[in-house]
């Protein structure tokens, strides 16, 4: 049987600390019961037997011997005055301090000063402070406690709103409590903004301080004792299991130091020290009462909480951000944290798992995504962004030479086509050089990108390289076209459509003699006119397999070296000043265009996969590389 001394002797307040009532009212405003609760009405429910604080303290008069300051404006404390002890000058009446450290709340309880109130009857709430503040008399409530309060709330309200309360003679009500009975007896599901403001202010006024027969109480005492056992085992369970409903599936928030929390005390050794089995031969409760409950707290949390259909994903938002939450969205998570040390609970003394609460009904998690997903987070979030479209990895990246396909190619896409990169899922990668995809010889021998082109394809991002046609680059295409993937052995690493190489660069493949001359004659600031016949012979040097001809004729007609990022700068501006231009029967005419236009509809045709099963058939579909038969 769990009881108050149980919960102190096994220091059940340090992942949980017990709440003074104030701070009790403002976790319960929190989470939407703000409406109805104050310590008046705590007083009252605890009066008529229907919630209890878990424990009340009365703190012991201390004498402090007190020295004024010169001003005598203030004081320095000088200690307490002992039995016996001789001392002439002032004190003053305090109030001890308490706080639930095992040893120090034993002793209290051992002399009658701790204790659980629903073990006495009733007396009225006392509330007297002393000139620190300090209250002789506290009440402790435990934050499971808003389960039910939030359910005793609803059934007052069920009640009043189906007139299952005998009210007394209306006579007797003030205005406010007459217009409260009046929406009652019509049994009104839905109040007026100004009604509910009166239904707020006189709630309580009217149903708790009017005498009601213990009839009309009945219904609300009935399972005060059964809620008080369920908050107390939660109490319990909470050094142990509370970290983890302090989570986003992939850590969680262990108790640190604080003034709560013994020095020696590590969440860490407890856990190794837990017996979940003592436990419940000590508690007096079986599984299948854990079972129960667990599937009682996820109806109510389920009923109220206003994210339900996205629980999946709400599970893997930041700790910090869910307390951010208000209203019924946060109470909903105080009662998935109940739950889900039940459920924590119940497979350490049983071995088996209930379900989570966005299962059952048909739905199966590991059915859905694949054997196992969820007990792999990370797996687990990605295929959920996948399919909620929150996934940032790129759907295709771009793999380009240098700064200017870097610039230019995204640029075309947005201004020409009308699709910018970021918002198709495509990432540019920038290679710096033509060498750095060939590789060094001894350290890359199947080319710098194999590696990183095939650890991406089997993440279902495809990689599409663009290429000059110069040095060892067809070798390695050849190369990295023939080789077998490491991380799906039954495909290749890529695809041939994958890798483009222009014919000669991306100037004369895509543009004519007349364009780049009139793009270097403008990038030379009037030190010269470029002619059609120049860039012809830079082109045929190109194919002799000449260095930068066109870097060449522009150093030696004007003094001066060729940015040839300002170049495909100058020569896109070109295309961009006449788009119309650029398209035919509503086709893009210029090889470069259409490459781009290729590039959008493999990213937005690659979707991710959302489960296992799919991502295996997407692998062997010959997507991402053509499949290897056996």
């Amino acid at each position: 049987m769990i009881d108050l001394s149980y919960l102190v002797e096994n220091d059940s307040f340090i992942a949980c600390p017990l709440l003074p009532t104030d701070d009790f009212i403002r976790y319960c405003k929190d989470r939407g019961l703000d409406i109805d609760i104050s310590r008046e009405n705590l007083e009252d429910l605890e009066r008529m037997g229907i919630l209890f604080p878990v424990a009340r303290v009365t703190c012991p008069t201390l004498t402090v011997k007190i020295e004024r300051t010169e001003d005598g404006n203030g004081y320095t404390e000088l200690g307490v005055l002992q039995d016996g002890e001789q001392w002439t000058g002032e004190t003053q009446e305090e109030f001890a301090l308490f706080y639930f450290e095992k040893d120090y709340a034993k002793n209290f309880l051992e002399h009658g000063l701790l204790w659980q109130p629903s073990s006495r009857p009733f007396t009225p709430w006392r509330i007297r402070q002393d000139s620190e503040g300090r209250e002789e008399t506290i009440s402790y409530y435990s934050i499971f406690q808003c389960y039910p309060l939030h359910e005793i709330l609803k059934q007052i309200r069920q009640k009043m709103n189906f007139g299952l309360i005998v009210l007394p003679d209306t006579a007797k009500l003030s205005r406010c409590q007459k217009l409260l009975h009046f929406f009652a007896q019509k049994k009104w599901g839905r109040l007026s903004a100004f009604a509910k403001r009166h239904l707020a202010a006189s709630f309580f006024q009217l149903e708790w301080r009017v005498d009601f027969c213990a009839a009309n109480l009945s219904f609300l005492q009935q399972d005060r004792s059964r809620d008080e056992f369920r908050v107390l085992l939660c109490q319990v369970l909470a050094n142990r299991y509370f970290p983890y409903t302090q989570s986003d599936q992939r850590t969680i928030s262990v108790p640190g130091r604080g003034t709560h929390i013994p020095i020696d005390w590590d969440w860490h050794d407890y856990c190794r020290t837990w017996n979940a089995k003592k436990v419940l031969s000590e508690i007096g409760v079986t599984p299948e009462d854990c079972k129960n409950l667990y599937e009682r707290l996820i109806r109510q949390a389920r009923r109220i909480d206003p994210l339900e259909k996205w629980y999946e994903l709400v599970e893997f938002v930041s700790y910090e951000e869910k307390k951010k939450l208000k209203g019924d969205a946060l109470l909903a998570q105080s009662f998935y944290a109940m739950a889900q040390m039940v459920r924590l609970f119940y497979r350490d003394i049983t071995g088996e798992k209930l379900l989570k609460p966005n299962e059952g009904g048909g739905s199966d998690l590991n059915r859905f995504y694949g054997f196992d997903v969820t007990e792999d987070p990370l797996r687990h979030l990605e295929y959920l962004a996948n399919r909620y479209h929150l996934n940032p990895r790129p759907r295709l990246i771009l793999v380009v030479e240098g700064k200017g396909e870097e610039e230019q190619l995204p640029r075309l896409a947005r201004k020409l086509l009308g699709h910018p990169f970021p918002l198709v899922g495509i990432q540019v990668y920038n290679l710096n050089g033509v060498g750095n995809f060939a590789g060094r010889k001894r350290q890359d021998k199947y080319g710098a990108l194999e590696k990183f082109i095939d650890d991406h394809h089997s993440r279902e991002t495809i990689v599409f390289v663009v290429l000059d046609n110069e040095g060892q680059v067809q070798t390695v295409r050849k190369r990295l076209l023939e080789a077998q993937s490491n991380t799906y052995p039954s495909r290749k690493t890529t695809k041939d459509e994958y890798i483009h190489v222009w014919d000669k660069n991306i100037e004369f493949d895509n543009f004519g003699h007349d364009e780049i001359a009139r793009a270097m004659t403008e990038l030379s600031k009037g030190k010269y006119i470029f002619t059609e016949a120049e860039i012809a012979c830079c082109e045929q040097d190109i194919l002799e397999k000449k260095a930068d001809p066109l870097k060449a004729l522009f150093s030696k007609q004007t003094g001066s070296g060729l940015s040839k990022v300002q170049l495909l700068k100058v020569l896109v501006d070109q295309i961009l000043a006449h788009p119309k231009k650029e398209f035919e029967a509503g086709k893009p005419k210029r090889p470069l265009t259409k490459l781009i236009r290729q590039v959008l509809e493999l990213a937005a045709l690659n979707h991710q996969p959302v489960t296992s099963e799919i991502w295996e058939r997407n692998q062997q579909s010959g997507h991402l590389g053509d499949v290897i038969e056996r």
